[in-house]
């Protein structure tokens, strides 16, 4: 039978696809699915809609149908990726398989019925299951998420979607759902790449100019992990809403309530008001000269002694260096600078915070490593509010603009209404429900009215979250005070001497790579294929030689990670080119293009780190 063979072969060749096919197997046959003989003898299918006999193949000739959809896709070549919806009873799915035979395939169907059908009368061979790369069935949003995670790793420089088009006009709410699930995936690995981009550079500058100030200063995770155990905290954001709670915040200070973290922007609104919170936290990495100074404009203009800030190693350099009170560290997961020049003397292991799209999420770790319960949210909105983004106070504050709102998204507040928020709030909120599902053994309010609801959280106003939760004189006089951490300095003596040996293999290595990458350009204008394939060889190897080199793998690697993954995966679709000279053509533009950017860098960062190994060795000589 077709089924229990699509079912082992679906299991021997790929674990990973499959999401939700158990269920359409238990599912069986749809009752609203019928078979019937075509006219030219083969089997077409239709549903009863409205009363209405309606095919999803044509009931003249399915197969002569489905090779007139082929005939229409245009544009594909072979790095396109085809995203296929609804499968029918595969007739478009065979005649795509083998009229683009080296394409990657993803298939998805929500009705559960109808796969059970495609299943039981179509048998995959080994061959064009090679090929499908993600089956997904159902219309609940686990099975499609599950293949969008998996077809949104891989390399992907084109994408068609290919729908059966009878399909979407029928169960048209099915593809309402799934068109704005596949477009909000699409922006999220926009915003996510966008993100790299932006950053990576910032984040690697940034570890390294403050490595110098890490030493110095306490890491407040490793040094008061739990001490702060089942005392409140306020986390405050800058949303609108913070405007509301500002006389309750006010008297939570006064009478010691609870400690009082401010996230991000909350600052300027908190100072405003003349609220100094306990400590102000950041990680933005960043460029100096733009937000993140303009957050803690105020703090030093005014010269402001008493709020510590927490600083994400990755923080801009900048922010931190000119900072006018007492600072306190803490690693970061996109720091691989820290984490190979510092080891702490008693051997313990630093305890890094995971990078996120908003330091709120950050805090929130932070409080919960600290021990901190409740975790009380505050002004935390992600959501507009009478077209407002920020609250009060904050001068750099622009209001949402008429493409903003057009362009919105619907989600549900804490009372169960529609609230408009966009593309940016809605992937923070989604982060911020990724740790709190984690944190069961913690009691998480959000406090924030007319802010987006955010799973995982409990919602009361603040006025009542005080009276339950908050008592007087809770708050202990200088919580936070200790010494720097006990970080081995000889250990980062000697990780500097051997990284001083990485820089000048890494010369070297880069003269061997652009050896190799000439080589091949030669023998390509010449179209001398002799052992060109040995030269693909010797420069894969050349690469390896790269990726293991410690200045490379800890600076100039995290500096170009989206390059960096781009070159990986086309190195598999490289592969898949037949034309040797295509092949070599674009071998040399890929690999040319990324050892390029490679070498500004290598120039960029190494004087950095001359200047940052001079600082610190300076200073421990000093104190010898």
């Amino acid at each position: 039978m077709a089924l229990n063979e699509n079912i082992e072969i679906i299991k021997k060749h790929n674990l990973e696809i499959g999401y939700g096919v158990e269920k359409a197997i238990e599912y069986g046959e749809d009752s609203r699915c019928h078979l019937e003989n075509a006219k030219d003898g083969s089997l077409t299918l239709y549903t009863i809609k409205n009363g209405i006999k309606q095919y999803l193949h044509s009931k003249y000739n399915p197969k002569r149908e489905a090779e007139s959809i082929v005939e229409n896709l245009i544009g594909i070549d072979k790095q396109t990726v085809l995203f296929l919806y609804g499968v029918g009873l595969g007739y478009h799915i065979e005649a795509i398989i083998n009229k683009f035979p080296e394409n990657d395939i993803y298939i998805y169907e929500p009705i559960n019925g109808l796969m059970y059908l495609f299943l039981s009368r179509y048998t995959f061979s080994a061959r064009q299951l090679s090929k499908i790369k993600g089956i997904a069935v159902g219309a609940d949003e686990s099975a499609l998420n599950n293949l969008f995670n998996g077809y949104f790793s891989g390399p992907k420089e084109k994408t068609l979607l290919i729908e059966l088009p009878t399909h979407k006009k029928i169960y048209d709410d099915e593809y309402t759902q799934f068109s704005k699930q596949f477009t909000l995936f699409l922006s999220k690995i926009q915003h996510n790449t966008f993100t790299n981009i932006s950053y990576q550079k910032l984040w690697i500058v940034n570890c390294l100019k403050n490595l110098d100030m890490i030493i110095d200063t306490p890491n407040i995770i490793n040094q008061k992990k739990d001490y702060f155990s089942n005392k409140p905290v306020l986390v405050i954001s800058a949303g609108p809403s913070l405007n509301d709670e500002i006389e309750h915040i006010k008297k939570i200070k006064e009478f010691g309530m609870a400690y009082i973290f401010s996230v991000g922007s909350a600052i300027n609104t908190l100072i405003h008001h003349g609220i100094h919170p306990d400590a102000a936290c950041t990680y933005d990495p960043t460029d100096p000269h733009k937000s993140n100074q303009l957050v803690f404009d105020v703090i030093k203009k005014n010269n402001i002694l008493d709020i510590p800030l927490i600083f994400g190693t990755t923080s801009g350099y900048k922010t931190i260096e000119d900072y006018p009170g007492q600072k306190y560290h803490m690693m970061t997961s996109q720091d691989s600078v820290s984490e190979h020049f510092l080891k702490l003397n008693n051997n313990s292991i630093n305890q890094p915070v995971s990078d996120a799209t908003t330091i709120a999420a950050v805090t929130l770790q932070l409080v919960y490593k600290l021990g901190f319960d409740p975790i009380i949210l505050v002004g935390q909105n992600l959501a507009f509010r009478n077209n407002e983004r920020h609250s009060k106070g904050i001068s750099y504050s622009k209001k949402i603009s008429n493409k903003e709102l057009e362009e919105g998204i619907l989600v549900k507040d804490v009372y169960g209404n529609d609230v408009m928020t966009d593309m940016s709030f809605n992937k923070m909120r989604e982060d911020l429900e990724v740790f709190i599902e984690g944190y069961a053994d913690r009691t998480v309010m959000n406090t924030t009215k007319f802010g987006a609801n955010i799973k995982g959280t409990i919602f009361k106003e603040l006025e009542e979250t005080t009276n339950i939760y908050l008592h007087s004189n809770t708050v202990e006089k200088d919580a936070f005070k200790s010494s720097p951490t006990d970080y081995d300095i000889s250990y980062t003596i000697s990780q500097f001497e051997m990284m001083d040996i990485a820089y000048e293999d890494a010369e070297a290595l880069i003269v061997e790579y652009d050896d190799i990458i000439e080589n091949i350009r030669k023998k390509i204008k010449y179209k001398s294929l002799s052992d060109i394939e040995k030269k693909y060889t010797k420069l894969d190897k050349s690469l390896m030689k790269l990726e293991q080199n410690d200045f490379f793998r800890i600076f100039i690697l995290p500096m170009n990670r989206v390059q960096y993954k781009l070159l990986v995966d086309q190195i598999i679709i490289l592969n898949l080119e037949k034309d040797p000279f295509e092949k070599g053509s674009m071998i040399v533009n890929r690999f040319s293009k990324f050892i390029e950017i490679c070498k500004a860098d290598i120039k960029t960062i190494h004087l950095i780190y001359e200047e940052v190994k001079e600082t610190i060795l300076k200073k421990h000589k000093s104190k010898e």
